[in-house]
């Protein structure tokens, strides 16, 4: 039986999606979150064999909970649900560690084989984004995006930073000294040839890679 934690800060999106999976015979929906501090805690309750997670999120969005439900021992898979068309984004994702990105308008059968997928090992990315993927890396073999040039820690400092949380705060939350999250900023910034903070959030946000609503 594949276990299924559902995070979406929609009741009647996961009162949706649990309707759809509850006669697939070999899953069960053991939790659901509203946000991602909450999937974090529950994921840690319930051990999900995989989580179906929406992107925007209120708090510390869907990119931050990925990177910190990754960390997790044995971390689950993750199945991003979301509306995002973009290429970027569920390239970048995958990047960071999810297992699949599944479009919201993908049907049941969709749904259910690709969780049955990412639960057995594998990546499974929806249709309709393959292209989008597949043309993101084509033109970045000549054209790197400078969103997919930052490292895992960077991208976690600048969604922190994002949401108005301090340097110091962050070194103390990711046990780090002041000094190298002041590295990290600074790499990030040379990275998106931005000179401020403020900046390099903007390109972060028009990239669709930082949510900073709720």
């Amino acid at each position: 039986m594949i276990r299924v934690l559902l995070v979406d800060d929609h009741d009647i999106v996961r009162a949706a999606i649990k309707s759809l999976l509850k006669d697939a015979k070999d899953i069960n929906v053991v939790g659901e979150s509203s946000n991602g501090e909450d999937a974090i805690r529950v994921t840690r309750e319930v051990m999900p064999d995989v989580v179906i997670m929406d992107l925007n999120m209120p708090g510390m969005g869907g990119f931050e909970a990925v990177m910190r439900l990754l960390q997790i021992k044995p971390a689950p898979k993750i199945l991003v649900l979301s509306t995002y068309t973009s290429g970027l984004v569920p390239a970048r994702l995958l990047d960071l560690g999810a297992s699949g990105y599944l479009s919201k308008r993908a049907n049941r059968e969709e749904m259910i084989c690709a969780i049955q997928a990412v639960n057995a090992g594998k990546r499974y990315i929806d249709q309709s984004m393959e292209k989008a993927i597949a043309s993101l890396h084509i033109g970045l073999q000549n054209n790197p995006h400078p969103m997919m040039q930052l490292s895992e820690r960077e991208l976690q400092v600048l969604i922190m930073i994002a949401h108005s949380v301090k340097r110091h705060e962050i070194a103390k939350n990711l046990y780090l000294s002041k000094k190298t999250i002041d590295g990290y900023v600074s790499k990030a910034l040379k990275k998106l040839n931005a000179n401020t903070e403020a900046e390099a959030v903007r390109i972060a946000i028009e990239s669709g890679l930082i949510n900073t609503d709720g």
